[in-house]
């Protein structure tokens, strides 16, 4: 059987490193069709009930918003709405059939057919922490495709996770530093702590991963936005619809300053990531010790 040629990249992070930022810039960007869901979590074993059940009530959603015509993962404020096509409603129905018990990757690729000559990808930070056994099972089968990694300062990225849970209402405010070293402790956060760790890991299966720092981004997003473009096989000199490179749907979000002593707390915590992380990854990683 031939293989169905599947996703031209996958972005397996960081969690609030940049990408959403990524997937809103190749969704308007005409070399793409990006899928209607942002994140897929097709590789997350452990989360497959959950997510199936997101899906199912996700495609009724979207065949709602149909009839409004825009699409559902793609409405950015300040940039025009993209119609709702019928492949991506195909998309979200097979996407949904497709989420079983155990990871399929003939399957898998097919849902990326929907982009006809168009470029595609899968933009799910979560892969970061994937087992180096699925890693592999994707790099048998997809050996030439892209990996996109945005890498951030550990503290700053932990930090920002711990906001985000705190606005969503699943920490409990206040912040301090038994709360925030509790935090960073979990699972749900220190898998995404370490990008020395998952860039070495995903390295072994892929040496040609495609590793950008969220520094980058923050001080020069136009040629930011050129490098991982050109790093993806898109047209960098096409503007991705009216959004400006530096464009951030999450701007406006409350953010809150974090305190001198929980600042001390975590730069310890991290403090041999930060040694591993300049020697791993080198660039603006060699800064983040002194900063």
């Amino acid at each position: 059987m031939t293989m169905t040629k599947g996703p031209d990249f996958i972005c397996v992070g960081a969690q609030k490193g940049g990408t959403q930022w990524l997937y809103d810039q190749l969704a308007y960007h005409p070399d793409f069709w990006m899928p209607p869901v942002k994140e897929f979590h097709y590789f997350d074993l452990e989360k497959r009930p959950s997510r199936a059940r997101k899906q199912a009530s996700l495609v009724r959603r979207t065949k709602r918003i149909k009839r409004a015509g825009m699409r559902s993962d793609m409405a950015v404020p300040g940039a025009p709405d993209v119609p709702l096509e019928e492949r991506d409603i195909a998309f979200l129905e097979e996407y949904t059939a497709g989420y079983g018990t155990s990871i399929e990757m003939e399957l898998y690729c097919r849902l990326f057919r929907h982009s006809g000559s168009q470029l595609t990808g899968d933009v799910t930070p979560a892969y970061g922490s994937l087992h180096r056994n699925i890693i592999d099972l994707i790099a048998n089968k997809l050996p030439d495709m892209k990996i996109v990694f945005i890498a951030r300062e550990p503290v700053s990225r932990l930090w920002s996770q711990y906001c985000m849970s705190l606005r969503s209402g699943k920490e409990i405010g206040p912040a301090t530093v038994d709360s925030v070293i509790g935090f960073a402790r979990r699972p749900i956060a220190s898998k995404r702590s370490f990008p020395s760790k998952i860039v070495r890991k995903w390295r072994r299966s892929f040496p040609n991963l495609g590793l950008f720092f969220f520094d980058d981004l923050v001080q020069n997003p136009d040629q930011f936005r050129r490098d991982v473009l050109e790093y993806i096989g898109a047209n960098p000199d096409v503007q991705s619809g009216d959004l400006e490179a530096g464009y951030n749907r999450k701007k406006d979000e409350l953010k809150l300053s974090i305190t001198p002593e929980i600042r001390s707390a975590l730069r310890e915590f991290f403090a041999d990531e930060l040694e591993a992380a300049a020697a791993e990854l080198g660039g603006p990683a060699l800064a983040w010790r002194s900063r």
